[in-house]
């Protein structure tokens, strides 16, 4: 039987056992992961002044980027997150889960 990947009547890609036990383990660890094995992580995107959108990632220290546009920054990001994770690996350090909790809080004036 082949290893390839079976869709179930409702169009849906059936998960190989590695898939699930991917997602199970992120799950206890609180690192979100992707079907796909990628990590998720929260991002704060701020339009400038100047124009364009400074974009960084309070889970990953330093991990910041930006761009004349909002989907070249989201990109762009997505660069400096992988390059981030890269050279963590590099050093042994742990890779930390995306624990940000974004909220919108009101103040009286």
């Amino acid at each position: 039987m082949s290893k390839s990947k079976k869709t179930s009547s409702a169009g849906r890609k059936k998960m190989t056992v590695r898939e699930r036990s991917l997602i199970y383990r992120s799950a206890k660890s609180g690192t979100k992961l992707t079907v796909a094995g990628a990590l998720s992580y929260k991002v704060i995107v701020e339009p400038c002044e100047e124009g364009g959108f400074t974009v960084f990632v309070p889970s990953l220290a330093g991990c910041i980027s930006e761009g004349d546009t909002y989907q070249e920054a989201i990109a762009n990001i997505k660069d400096a997150i992988n390059g981030w994770i890269e050279v963590s690996r590099q050093f042994g350090d742990t890779i930390p889960s995306s624990d940000v909790i974004a909220d919108v809080v009101q103040v009286s004036l």
